[in-house]
Protein backbone atom coordinates (compact mmCIF):
# COMPACT_ATOMS: atom_id res chain seq x y z
CA UNK A 1 0.00 0.00 0.00
CA UNK A 2 1.23 3.52 -0.67
CA UNK A 3 0.26 7.06 0.17
CA UNK A 4 -0.07 10.06 -2.06
CA UNK A 5 0.20 13.77 -1.33
CA UNK A 6 -1.56 16.17 -3.67
CA UNK A 7 0.58 19.09 -4.89
CA UNK A 8 -2.60 21.22 -5.03
CA UNK A 9 -3.39 20.74 -1.31
CA UNK A 10 -2.26 23.67 0.83
CA UNK A 11 -3.24 23.23 4.49
CA UNK A 12 -6.42 21.36 3.53
CA UNK A 13 -7.48 23.91 0.89
CA UNK A 14 -7.49 22.86 -2.77
CA UNK A 15 -5.51 25.29 -4.94
CA UNK A 16 -6.92 23.78 -8.14
CA UNK A 17 -10.58 24.23 -7.11
CA UNK A 18 -10.19 27.66 -5.52
CA UNK A 19 -11.62 27.99 -2.03
CA UNK A 20 -12.72 24.36 -1.69
CA UNK A 21 -11.79 21.97 1.09
CA UNK A 22 -9.44 19.30 -0.22
CA UNK A 23 -11.49 16.15 -0.82
CA UNK A 24 -9.59 13.71 -3.07
CA UNK A 25 -11.75 12.69 -6.01
CA UNK A 26 -14.21 15.61 -5.86
CA UNK A 27 -15.34 17.26 -9.08
CA UNK A 28 -12.43 19.36 -10.39
CA UNK A 29 -9.80 17.28 -8.58
CA UNK A 30 -6.93 15.79 -10.61
CA UNK A 31 -8.06 12.36 -9.33
CA UNK A 32 -11.72 12.77 -10.38
CA UNK A 33 -12.70 9.78 -12.52
CA UNK A 34 -9.13 8.47 -12.75
CA UNK A 35 -8.81 6.33 -9.64
CA UNK A 36 -10.83 3.79 -7.67
CA UNK A 37 -11.00 4.38 -3.90
CA UNK A 38 -11.34 1.59 -1.32
CA UNK A 39 -14.36 3.32 0.24
CA UNK A 40 -17.52 3.13 -1.93
CA UNK A 41 -18.59 6.58 -0.65
CA UNK A 42 -15.40 8.10 -2.08
CA UNK A 43 -16.25 6.71 -5.53
CA UNK A 44 -19.54 8.64 -5.74
CA UNK A 45 -19.46 11.99 -7.61
CA UNK A 46 -19.12 14.85 -5.12
CA UNK A 47 -19.38 18.62 -5.38
CA UNK A 48 -16.63 20.73 -3.81
CA UNK A 49 -17.44 22.31 -0.43
CA UNK A 50 -16.34 25.83 0.40
CA UNK A 51 -13.56 25.92 2.97
CA UNK A 52 -14.10 27.83 6.22
CA UNK A 53 -12.47 31.28 6.32
CA UNK A 54 -8.87 31.40 7.47
CA UNK A 55 -8.21 32.79 10.95
CA UNK A 56 -7.00 36.41 10.98
CA UNK A 57 -3.28 36.92 10.76
CA UNK A 58 -1.89 38.23 14.04
CA UNK A 59 -0.25 41.62 13.87
CA UNK A 60 3.45 41.10 13.44
CA UNK A 61 5.85 42.87 15.75
CA UNK A 62 8.42 45.01 14.02
CA UNK A 63 11.96 44.08 15.03
CA UNK A 64 13.68 46.59 17.29
CA UNK A 65 16.79 47.61 15.34
CA UNK A 66 19.02 49.96 17.31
Amino acid sequence: MSTWGCPNDLDGICQLVRGAQCDPGMRGCVLHGKVQFASPAQNEPRKPFKAPPAPPVAARKKPNIN
